[in-house]
């Protein structure tokens, strides 16, 4: 769906959402866009007391099961409870 508004591959991506439902949707978006080298952004990930199953950070986990395409690895934190990760292809 990206390509319906004239993205094609991504370089950086920011992810800003609060809730697990809508992160997930965003991930979902974002799947065509990702290259090996995407620097993926997400604020909020440690949202929900730092539980893993839930808000954007159990929206991203389970969209990253799902990617068997990339790995994505956590490069830095930032702010208050945000990640900054990059795509790489699988071996």
């Amino acid at each position: 769906m990206p390509e319906k508004y004239g993205i094609g591959k991504a370089s950086v991506v920011l992810f800003d959402n609060d809730t697990y439902t809508a992160a997930k949707s965003c991930f979902k978006f974002c799947d065509s866009v990702i290259q090996e080298g995407t620097i993926l952004v997400i604020d909020d990930f440690f949202s929900y007391k730092g539980n893993e199953n839930k808000g954007v950070c159990g929206a991203f986990l389970e969209w990253q099961k799902s990617n068997s395409k990339f790995n994505f690895r956590k490069i830095s934190d930032y702010g208050m409870g945000g990640c900054i990760f990059i795509a790489s292809l699988t071996a």
